[in-house]
């Protein structure tokens, strides 16, 4: 595991503009530890049940707080509630997500956050509980 105590895993971007949408900037590096990391379906969907323990905000109908890619532990999705707030890797097209970003910068917009601070915090917080988990999760699903 890579130490990131001195290093910036995630930096919110845009928050300066109309209403509340915004956009998260992810380290190539954390992504790329994030795919290494394999997970089951079963796996994924212990930690989305965690998820929806630890946050009583994310509605108990999402399902998925956390859509992952294939079955890695690097997050495509985050959501929030069943009317469609969330925050999406951006020109992702299903593909690998770093290979689809050749600018080197893994970005991610929120969507329905229009006028709700409060939204945005969540998303926020559901961001930073995958970055400092994903640690944890490399010792307990470990092959």
């Amino acid at each position: 595991m890579t130490d990131y105590s001195n290093r910036l895993v995630w930096q919110p971007n845009t928050l300066y503009g109309k209403g509340c949408d915004f956009k998260v900037k992810l380290s190539t590096l954390f992504a790329k530890e994030a795919l290494e990391l394999k997970l089951t379906d079963d796996e994924q969907n212990k930690i989305n049940n965690a998820v929806r323990e630890d946050f009583f905000y994310v509605q108990r109908s999402v399902n998925e707080p956390f859509i992952f890619y294939e079955n890695t532990a690097f997050i495509n999705q985050f959501n929030l509630q069943s009317n469609g707030v969330w925050l999406a890797l951006y020109n992702h097209g299903g593909g690998d997500p770093i290979k689809a970003n050749n600018d080197g910068i893994l970005i991610y917009d929120s969507h329905n956050c229009d006028f709700s601070s409060d939204d945005a915090y969540k998303l926020f917080a559901l961001m930073d509980y995958w970055t400092e988990r994903l640690e944890e999760w490399e010792d307990v699903f470990k092959k």
